[in-house]
């Protein structure tokens, strides 16, 4: 459940892009303004719920894999390694894992 939650977030982030491209298009829609809003508040909401993650080791690695990944996808588990470790060597990918899974 948590993980299919925070899946959303970059799904979220690039509905709020392509709402924001909309409205620059138009020049004022009520129903893009309500969207966005209530994009805005699920992706806070998400945001807030990985702060109150109390090891900051675990809560880099759930920033990095679910939030600062490409717009619209995960970031990449080779990516969070070099990210989080350095490199992305197969003991940092198992260590990584282990991780995501407490």
């Amino acid at each position: 459940m948590v993980k299919e939650w925070l899946s959303q977030y970059p799904v979220l982030k690039a509905g709020l892009y392509r709402i924001a491209r909309e409205m620059d298009r138009r020049e004022d829609s009520p129903r893009l303004d309500e969207e966005a809003e209530r994009i805005t508040a699920e992706l806070t909401a998400i945001e807030n719920a990985l702060d109150a993650v109390s090891d900051p080791l675990h809560r880099e690695v759930l920033w990095v894999r679910y939030l600062h990944g490409p717009a619209g996808r995960l970031n990449p588990w080779r990516e969070v390694s070099k990210e989080i470790y350095g490199n992305d060597t197969s003991a940092d990918l198992l260590r990584l894992h282990r991780l995501h899974r407490e």
